[in-house]
């Protein structure tokens, strides 16, 4: 059995920034990372995170 996870996304700090990301496990240990572009008025406003770059 090969099993792939796809986590939901949380807050992820990275040079002095906070994004939203969401992270994908590999069956054999690779974690990719993919940082939200598209923000929603409370993530871009109150919460202040950054836009990542797209794929």
């Amino acid at each position: 059995m090969v099993i792939y996870i796809i986590a939901g996304t949380h807050p992820v700090f990275q040079r002095g920034k906070v994004f939203n990301a969401a992270h994908h496990f590999t069956p054999n240990g690779q974690v990719f990372r993919q940082k939200k572009v598209h923000l929603t008025p409370t993530e871009s406003g109150p919460y202040q995170l950054s836009r990542g770059h797209g794929a």
